[in-house]
C-alpha cells in the first residue's frame, strides 16, 4: 500500500507533474482533514463515524420493550391465580319463617289479619334481629313462641302483653329484646270485643351457615 505523500511532496508535484487545479484540490482537501482532527482533538466526544440513532428513538424503543416485559408478567400471573372454590349451593329456606297462628275460637280476628300484619311489620325486623345474632357467631337455629295478647283501643288491636313461651329456644337476652321491642309495637285489625285476644306465633330462625349457604343470600 502506497504511502500518503507529505505536503512538501504535493508542492513538488505542483509545480513538476500534477496539473494546478487537481494539486489544488488535494490540498485544499488535506487542510479539511487536518481541521477535523483538531476539532475533534478538543471535543470531549469523539467524532461520530457513521449515522447514530436519535435519543428519543432509543427511548421509545426501550418503553416499548418494558411495557412487553409487564404485559407478559402480568399475564403469567394471571395464568397462575389460584382459582376459587365453587360456592356451597344456597338454600331457599328463608332465614326466618312463621307458622300459622294459633287463636282462640271466635277470638274476633280473622287468622288472615294476623298473618298480613305479621308479614308487614313483624317479619322485617325479625330478619335484621337475626343477622345481629348470626353476626356474634352466635348459632342462630331455633324457634321462638311469641305470645301476644291483642286488645281493642282506638279503633284498633294494640298489644297488653308480650312475652316468649318457656319452650322457646334461642335464649341469647339481646335477641329476645329486639324481638319484643318490635312486638310491642304491632299494631292488628281491632278485636270484635273489648277482651284481649291470645295470639300465639311460633318463629322458626335457620342459620344460614348451618345449610351451606351465604348469610347475606335468602333472608334479605
Amino acid at each position: 500500500m502506497a504511502e500518503r505523500p507529505t505536503m512538501s511532496e504535493l508542492q513538488s508535484w505542483r509545480v513538476a507533474e500534477l496539473s494546478d487545479d487537481f494539486a489544488d484540490r488535494v490540498l485544499a482537501r488535506m487542510d479539511e482533514v487536518r481541521t477535523l482532527a483538531d476539532d475533534a482533538s478538543q471535543s470531549d466526544d469523539p467524532v461520530p463515524l457513521g449515522p447514530t440513532p436519535s435519543r428519543s428513538r432509543t427511548r421509545r424503543v426501550g418503553i416499548v420493550g418494558i411495557a412487553c416485559a409487564a404485559g407478559s408478567a402480568l399475564l403469567v400471573l394471571w395464568l397462575l391465580r389460584p382459582v376459587p372454590p365453587p360456592r356451597a349451593p344456597v338454600s331457599t329456606r328463608a332465614a326466618v319463617s312463621v307458622a300459622e297462628p294459633r287463636l282462640p275460637p271466635a277470638a274476633g280476628l280473622t287468622p288472615e289479619a294476623i298473618a298480613r300484619t305479621l308479614d308487614e311489620q313483624l317479619l322485617p325486623r325479625a330478619r335484621l334481629c337475626h343477622d345481629a345474632l348470626v353476626d356474634t357467631g352466635i348459632i342462630g337455629s331455633g324457634q321462638l313462641i311469641l305470645e301476644l295478647d291483642v286488645t281493642r283501643r282506638g279503633g284498633r288491636g294494640v298489644v297488653t302483653r308480650a312475652e316468649f313461651d318457656r319452650a322457646s329456644e334461642l335464649d341469647e337476652p339481646a335477641f329476645r329484646t329486639c324481638l319484643l321491642d318490635r312486638a310491642w309495637a304491632l299494631r292488628f285489625e281491632p278485636p270484635d270485643g273489648d277482651a284481649p285476644v291470645e295470639v300465639v306465633v311460633p318463629l322458626e330462625f335457620h342459620d344460614p351457615w348451618a345449610y351451606g349457604g351465604d348469610p347475606d343470600d335468602g333472608h334479605r
